[in-house]
């Protein structure tokens, strides 16, 4: 055997001697392992005397393979807190080498999942069909024209006896509805209907229907009568009247409620407080409508439950009639001319509709051929109508 090699025993032999004599291993029972870690252990320690002086144990925060090895064997590590803290640092890294957050470290294997619902475009609430507004379908001619009696017949009394009832005459008119053209054009490629999932052609149908019924909600109110667009009801309807009072923003219920009292006194005075009686108005006038309240704090728009279970739209009531909103009533923002807020009976207004919504598709159409696409376009005619404008009334910038 080299002499070095007999140094090295004879070297371990004295340390593990001074080692079991200053730990009182030989009163103690230890495996083979247990005696060479402890005398790892005590090895380190020596070094440590001569680079930190005698007395200091091993700094907590610096490695020693001498504690590491020892917690292993032995299975406690409140002997090594440091190497413990280290080894449950690094063990998540090491065992999630591969991660499914990392492209490259295996992500790139998982493929993506796409699901063949769409998420549609939030568009605005429909409200004529809550309002109670009139369809009038099936219109063929143009223009179309629908009579009625705008003054009735007079009642007399008669006096003395045997004389003659005077007569009275009856005056009529008439609805007239003219065909107003909208519509809607959308160009697909063809190799995207052939492609996409979910069927991109029904979901487009699906949409320009609902964007045409959109634009019609919108022009009932809003329609100015120029442009091709027909006249609508901000138009024809006449605004409260210039004595009564005016709507004061963030007023109180004090201000503001005789403004509102002043639109039903209104109607009621045209004898046209009958019928599907109800407010409508964009979310501005709403809302600021919702604030006001009365001298106990009770608030005058009161909560009457869930209107429809398919749109979940809460019908609230002013002053005993239901109120409803949408963006479609009037312009909002700081762009808006005015936040119109209506009062009437809704039975008395008609959208007129010629046929159906018409739709049609093609590829042949203009450059759709050579640039294979697919245009798919619709259109719709309607028009609208009062059938007595004493029937509604509005009120200004209630917003």
């Amino acid at each position: 055997m080299p002499d070095a090699v007999l140094e090295a025993i004879t070297g371990l032999s004295t340390k593990f001697d001074s080692a079991a004599s200053k730990f009182d291993l030989l009163n103690q029972r230890f495996d083979a392992s247990e005696v060479r870690l402890t005398t790892l252990e005590k090895s380190f320690r020596e070094s440590l005397t001569s680079k930190y002086g005698e007395g200091n144990d091993v700094p907590k925060k610096q490695w020693s393979w001498a504690r590491y090895a020892f917690a292993i064997a032995t299975k406690d590590w409140s002997v090594a807190p440091f190497e413990r803290e280290e080894c449950d640092k690094w063990r998540d890294v090491v065992s999630k080498t591969m991660q499914a957050s990392s492209f490259t470290a295996g992500g790139s294997l998982i493929p993506p999942q796409y699901m063949t619902e769409l998420i549609s475009f939030l568009r605005p609430l429909l409200i004529t069909e809550t309002l109670g507004v009139r369809l009038l379908t099936g219109l063929v001619g143009s223009p179309v024209k629908l009579p009625k009696l705008n003054t009735g017949a007079t009642a007399y009394w008669i006096s003395p006896e045997g004389a003659s009832v005077p007569a009275s005459d009856q005056v009529t008119g008439n609805m007239e509805f003219q065909p107003h053209k909208v519509g809607a054009l959308v160009k697909l490629s063809n190799d995207l209907v052939t492609l996409a999932n979910p069927a991109i052609e029904s979901i487009v149908r699906a949409d320009i229907a609902n964007a045409l019924a959109e634009e019609i909600d919108k022009q009932f109110f809003q329609g100015t009568g120029t442009g091709g667009k027909p006249e609508g009801l901000s138009i024809s309807q006449p605004a409260i009247l210039v004595g009564d009072t005016a709507w004061t923003d963030n007023g109180t219920a004090a201000q503001n409620v005789p403004a509102l009292v002043a639109m039903v006194r209104e109607i009621d005075e045209n004898n046209a407080l009958r019928g599907r009686l109800s407010w409508a108005c964009n979310p501005t006038s709403y809302w600021q409508i919702a604030q006001l309240v009365d001298t106990a704090g009770r608030p005058l728009m009161q909560a009457q439950g869930i209107s429809s279970a398919a749109t979940s739209v809460q019908t609230d009531m002013i002053l005993g009639y239901p109120i409803r909103r949408s963006t479609l009533v009037s312009p909002t923002g700081a762009a808006a001319t005015d936040d119109n807020l209506y009062f009437g009976n809704w039975d008395d207004a008609v959208i007129g509709v010629w046929s159906t919504m018409e739709f049609a598709a093609s590829t042949e159409t203009s450059t759709a051929f050579e640039k294979d696409e697919l245009w798919i376009r619709a259109f719709a005619r309607v028009d609208y109508g009062f059938r007595r404008n004493v029937s509604f009334i509005k009120l200004a910038d209630v917003g």
